[in-house]
């Protein structure tokens, strides 16, 4: 490969094995099981649904502080943490 390449260039060759899916496929078949697909899913599928659970928190986090926004209108002057006097106070986030 050295020799292919123009001077001032350089290459990398990365080569890795997932050891850990080894490790389950022995386990896998010593409980008498039957390892019977194996599939890599490329990078740009995970990177999109990645994408899409952060919208769809980032959503869900809206409508939180929306009803959140909605409790503290019907609940002024209750007292803190209460609704009208009576029951738990608002649901804490973290």
């Amino acid at each position: 490969m050295a020799d292919s390449l123009d001077p001032g260039c350089s290459a990398l060759v990365v080569i890795w094995e997932n050891t850990w899916a080894a490790r389950l496929a022995a386990a896998v078949r010593g409980s008498g099981g039957e390892l019977v697909a194996q599939y890599r899913i490329p990078h740009e599928v995970v990177a999109s649904a990645l994408d899409a659970l952060r919208e769809d928190l980032e959503d869900l986090e809206d409508e939180l502080d929306e009803e959140d926004l909605a409790d503290d209108e019907t609940t002024e002057g209750a007292g803190p943490g209460r609704v009208g006097g009576v029951g738990p106070g608002p649901r804490q986030r973290t």
